[in-house]
This record gives C-alpha cells, sequence and structure tokens, in this order.
C-alpha cells in the first residue's frame, strides 16, 4: 500500500468525524447569544441529551482514530512498513514556474530574460529542497545526522511517541466520561472533559502532523475544511432556541411569526423575517429578565400580554445549565 493511499484514508475519516466540532463550536457560540451568560431551565431536555451526545460521539470517534492509528494495523505501522518512500526531494521532481518574468519600464533583450527566468527557476527550486529538507528534519530530527539521508523504523516509532503524548487527554476523556463512563469510575475527578477549544486545538496538531507526512511523500497539501451541508450557523440558532424555549412552535408563537405567516409579511421559504422575530423576542425577554433582576416586581412599563409571554422566560434562567 502507498504512503500516500495510507495518509489519504486517513484525513478523509480525521474530516469526517471533525464536521461535528464545526456544529458543536456553533452551538456554544449561539448558547453565549441567546442567553448572554445568564443562567437557564433546559425546556427541551430530548434535544439538549442529543447536543451532549454528538459531543460525546466527536470524543469517542476521534480517540477512536487516534488509537486506531497507533494499533498494529494502523497508521503508523504502515508507515513504518513503507519508510522508502519517506525520501529526500530531488530537484529533478521539483516542477518550477516558467514565464513569470515582468518587466516594466524596459524592454529586456531574449537574452535577459532567459538568464532572469534560469535565476528564478534556480531559486525556486533550492527553495523548495530547503523546505522539504526543513519538514523531514522537523518530523524526523535524528535523520539530520545521516549521510545519505534516510528515515529508519526507529524515527517512525519516535513519531508514534509523540503522536501518542498528543491524544492521552481524548483517549482519558473518552475512557472516563463518554464511552466508559461506568465502568470506570475510579480516578474520573483527576480527569478533565475537554472543551472545544482544546479538542481544536488536538485536531489542528494532527493535521499539521498528516499535512507534513502528505508533504515529504507526495510534494503536496491537504485542505481540511469543514464537510457539512447544511448551515452550522442557522441549524445551531433553531436548536438552542429550542432547549431554551422548550419548542420552535412555542419561538414562533411568542414571537408573533406565526400571526405573520398568517397575514402574508414573512417569506415561508428563507424566513429571514422569522430570524428577526425570533432575534427581537430573544433581546425582549432579556428586557424583561434585567428588570426582575433589579427589582422591579411590578414590572411597570410592561403590558399584561409580555408579563404573560415573559413570565416563563424569566423562569427559564434561574437555575444554571450550559452545553459546557
Amino acid at each position: 500500500m502507498s504512503v500516500e493511499l495510507i495518509i489519504r484514508e486517513t484525513e478523509d475519516t480525521l474530516s469526517r468525524i471533525k464536521t461535528r466540532l464545526y456544529f458543536l463550536t456553533e452551538v456554544e457560540t449561539q448558547f453565549a447569544e441567546v442567553t448572554k451568560g445568564k443562567t437557564f431551565q433546559v425546556k427541551n431536555d430530548i434535544v439538549f441529551r442529543m447536543l451532549h451526545d454528538t459531543w460525546d460521539m466527536l470524543v469517542v470517534d476521534f480517540a477512536s482514530l487516534a488509537k486506531g492509528m497507533l494499533g498494529s494495523g494502523g497508521f503508523f505501522n504502515k508507515l513504518k512498513a513503507n519508510t522508502h518512500q519517506i525520501k529526500p526531494l530531488k530537484a529533478a521532481n521539483v516542477s518550477p514556474v516558467k514565464g513569470s518574468t515582468i518587466c516594466i519600464g524596459f524592454v529586456p533583450t531574449a537574452e535577459e530574460i532567459e538568464r532572469t527566468e534560469l535565476e528564478i527557476q534556480e531559486n525556486f527550486i533550492e527553495n523548495a529542497l530547503k523546505s522539504h529538507e526543513e519538514t523531514m528534519f522537523d518530523l524526523f530530527p535524528e535523520a539530520r545526522n545521516r549521510s545519505p539521508i534516510k528515515i529508519t523504523p526507529d524515527d517512525i516509532d519516535k513519531l508514534k511517541l509523540k503522536f501518542e503524548s498528543l491524544i492521552t487527554d481524548v483517549v482519558d476523556d473518552r475512557n472516563m466520561h463518554r464511552a466508559h463512563k461506568y465502568e470506570r469510575v475510579k480516578g474520573k475527578d483527576q480527569i478533565d472533559k475537554l472543551n472545544f477549544s482544546t479538542l481544536s486545538d488536538r485536531f489542528q496538531k494532527i493535521e499539521e502532523l498528516l499535512t507534513k507526512i502528505r508533504y515529504l511523500v507526495c510534494n503536496s497539501s491537504f485542505a481540511h475544511m469543514e464537510m457539512n451541508f447544511a448551515s452550522k450557523e442557522e441549524t445551531a440558532r433553531d436548536l438552542v432556541l429550542m432547549v431554551v424555549w422548550g419548542a420552535n412552535k412555542l419561538v414562533d408563537i411568542e414571537s408573533g411569526i406565526n400571526d405573520k405567516l398568517n397575514e402574508g409579511v414573512t417569506d415561508p421559504v428563507s424566513n429571514t423575517y422569522g430570524y428577526m422575530l425570533r432575534d427581537k423576542l430573544v433581546e425582549e425577554s432579556h428586557r424583561y429578565h434585567d428588570r426582575v433582576l433589579n427589582g422591579d416586581l411590578d414590572h411597570e412599563g410592561f403590558s399584561q400580554n409580555e408579563k404573560e409571554k415573559f413570565h416563563f422566560n424569566n423562569v427559564n434562567m434561574q437555575s444554571i445549565r450550559k452545553l459546557i
């Protein structure tokens, strides 16, 4: 099996697992925007558990991939069996850009153009060889002392140990808090659940490792990007509102979206105006809540309709329940 294929399979799996992280990070953002950091009561426990389950599966799959990469038939042992494919770049394999000379203010001779383009190509090749060599020594420091430069199985073992130390907390979180949380009670208090920022950092470091290996073997790179087709912003907003209010139907009724739809004011397809009404409902809820916290028990300045509408939402924000 070629190293390029091994890398490609791992990159694809990692990207698919990470789709959950893009979404969950947006959920965290929407919770902050909707609640403004205030306490709230979960009104839709099914959706709230679903969000936690997504978080759990993100860590479970991430840890499983990492452990699989370390396994006997995994990424590093496959790499170890193909060290001959990791070798210094040769000048003959570098393809510099040609015809890149631009002259302003004078017309050069054909010889001058040829000489300038030759210098550009030589510099390009020199920089490419230097960059490739630096990447190799960054991953495999001991290769610097060998002549000729050669990557050995021992180099792969050292890289494997470095990788293992990188994902230790991910595996510990998986074992203690996710996949085996009812089996492994001892020591659970000493292991923290990883937040989205830490998980993002771990993903990034593994992506960088794979990119460097791809660069050494294939002289190419890989762009890691979000693979969610649905809008993470709109989906996260809808689900967060369901957690805080109970159901989108309640949000639509209380914000007046249903009435506007019946009047033909909003666009039922894009529902752009509907989102504006939902945002207005959130702001009105906070305005009411702040007045209550400030001791305005008479709710002066609010209509009877507002009192009835926001009394429910005032209760929503009384006990702390946050995603993280």
